[in-house]
């Protein structure tokens, strides 16, 4: 039997402005199981959604998912995300900055669709990519020495080419980098101590931000003025990688699934050719040439390129987009 979404609309359209149902009682209203395919990739709220489309037709925005504590809410006033913009096409510079999907992205059995053979393989390839990084695997065993440790370990990729220290000396670049990941394993610490339920992408947003910021604030409050927005997410991104590559944790913790990926320059160049995602914005400009992450300053670039990115992963099946970048960062 076929999904009543017909039902879903009225039901909405007869309600109040904000509705909130459970996972059971959307089932009810469509008068069948809500098809696995939304819960197992998790893409209720994806553009691809007969939720989202049906949700729309009866004026309303599907605006959250809980898929821990199975809820949807709907809020009346149209869907928020705004149509794709395809300008004339008469004009050439429209057609030039076109990004297009990978046959990759298509395959459902693509690496990064699903969980345990993705991590898997991440574990198993990482150390080939360049022969630089190596994951954690059994290691460590104490979560806040594997929590200090990814962050020692990410500061290379964070720091490369990026900063000029020479206004520091040695002594203080080595205070620095200690104090930096002394100040992440606390914040990873905090975050993985939150119960599972609470996680969502708003809580790992927020935490993002004040971790990202603070690392920023170690370098600057130093007058190391050169140290941007750019350099801390790699640290902390970087980090959260090596602690997903360490067998003391579970791939499905859903802190993988919620937490930003890295944003460098090889993978912003393989997420456009393959998802077909412009590169991170410049103060809000979109760039379709090079795009830099480590001259960039400004949070809302990087908050705006994870959420772009979020919604082509997830709406072409893969798990998440740490998943997706550490099976094809390469």
């Amino acid at each position: 039997m076929k999904p009543n979404y017909a039902s879903l609309e009225q039901t909405l359209t007869s309600g109040p402005d904000v509705q909130t149902f459970t996972f059971t009682q959307i089932e009810e209203i469509i008068q069948t199981p809500i098809p696995s395919v939304y819960l197992r990739f998790r893409t209720l709220k994806q553009a691809s959604s007969r939720f989202r489309s049906h949700a729309r037709r009866a004026g309303f925005a599907l605006t959250e998912v809980d898929y821990v504590g199975q809820t949807m809410t709907f809020v009346r006033g149209g869907d928020p995300i705004a149509p794709r913009r395809h300008g004339n096409p008469g004009h050439h510079h429209h057609r030039a900055v076109r990004a297009e999907v990978s046959p990759r992205a298509l395959d459902p059995n693509d690496v990064g669709k699903e969980l345990d053979s993705s991590i898997a393989y991440f574990k198993a390839h990482w150390a080939s990519t360049g022969g630089e990084y190596v994951p954690f695997l059994d290691r460590y065993d104490d979560p806040n020495v594997i929590y200090f440790q990814a962050g020692m370990e990410a500061y290379r990729a964070a720091m490369r080419r990026a900063i000029k220290l020479q206004e520091v000396t040695q002594r203080t670049r080595d205070q620095l980098r200690e104090q930096s990941c002394r100040y992440l394993a606390t914040r990873l610490a905090t975050l993985f101590a939150l119960p599972q339920e609470s996680l969502n992408v708003g809580s790992y947003n927020d935490w993002a931000e004040e971790t990202t910021m603070g690392v920023r604030a170690i370098y600057r409050n130093a007058g190391v003025n050169d140290y941007t927005v750019g350099n801390a997410q790699k640290l902390v991104n970087v980090a959260m990688k090596f602690v997903m590559s360490s067998n003391r944790f579970r791939g499905d913790n859903l802190v993988f699934f919620y937490c930003h990926f890295p944003v460098d320059a090889r993978i912003q160049n393989t997420i456009k050719s393959q998802l077909g995602v412009h590169l991170l914005h410049q103060n809000g400009q979109p760039r379709y040439g090079n795009s830099s992450w480590s001259k960039n300053d400004n949070w809302a670039d990087f908050l705006d390129y994870q959420a772009r990115v979020r919604e082509a992963v997830l709406r072409f099946g893969y798990y998440s987009p740490m998943v997706w970048e550490a099976t094809h960062w390469e």
